[in-house]
């Protein structure tokens, strides 16, 4: 299974060759990054064993699916312009992922970070995968109440990238929009707590998940 990046001015996705119940597809799947697609090829390999037990799936639903995926805070893009990528990445792999997926869709932009993260978190071993890949750091906190003091983070970081300390989600993306240069992308990330503050500061808030439309198919019946 191949990766491709979209064109800059498409929401970021990428165009993959899958082998959809064993027929060639090219499709267009909003989940962003080469850990993406190995997720994809594993949700791949469920369908045929489902199909392989009397589920009544075609390549054209699985298709389907793959096209209609979403989830918040993996790679979301909330403004087009200037560019603006939500993650709530909060580990050293899922930051790793993140680095190198918006390399990969933004190979020509700077990346100014929003960043915060938890008191429960090694933030030291998270910054060092981090700062490598970043213009600036914009260092804050959400409104949980074990996240991590942001001039504290910020004293991990200076020396070795510019830092902006804030006090809240809003007012470092009100910062970091007015810092970007017209070649930078913007990241919030580090929580899910950040990602889905940054999503508010752009209106983008929700309370749950969107309701589902139909319910999924029944399993066959045993014997079918």
């Amino acid at each position: 299974m191949g990766g491709a990046s979209f064109p800059a001015n498409v929401y970021p996705a990428q165009e993959c060759t899958v082998a959809a119940l064993g027929e060639a597809r090219t499709v267009r799947f909003p989940l962003c990054g080469r850990h993406q697609r190995l997720n994809l090829s594993v949700a791949l390999a469920v369908a045929e064993e489902l199909v392989a037990q009397g589920w009544p799936l075609t390549p054209d639903a699985v298709c389907q699916g793959i096209a209609a995926t979403r989830w918040l805070c993996r790679f979301e893009q909330v403004s087009a312009w200037p560019p603006v990528i939500v993650d709530g990445a909060h580990t050293t792999e899922s930051i790793a992922h993140v680095v190198e997926t918006l390399a990969e869709h933004f190979p020509e932009q700077e990346v100014l970070y929003v960043f915060g993260a938890g008191k429960d978190k090694d933030v030291k071993q998270l910054l060092d995968v981090l700062l490598p890949a970043a213009k600036m750091l914009i260092v804050t906190r959400s409104r949980h109440p074990r996240s991590h003091d942001p001039a504290e983070l910020a004293q991990m970081v200076r020396g070795r990238v510019p830092v902006v300390v804030t006090q809240s989600v809003s007012q470092a993306v009100t910062y970091a929009l007015r810092a970007m240069g017209d070649a930078d992308v913007l990241c919030a990330t580090g929580s899910l707590f950040i990602a889905a503050e940054a999503r508010e500061a752009f209106g983008l808030a929700e309370e749950r998940d969107p309701a589902i439309d139909s319910q999924p198919a029944s399993p066959p019946e045993q014997g079918a």
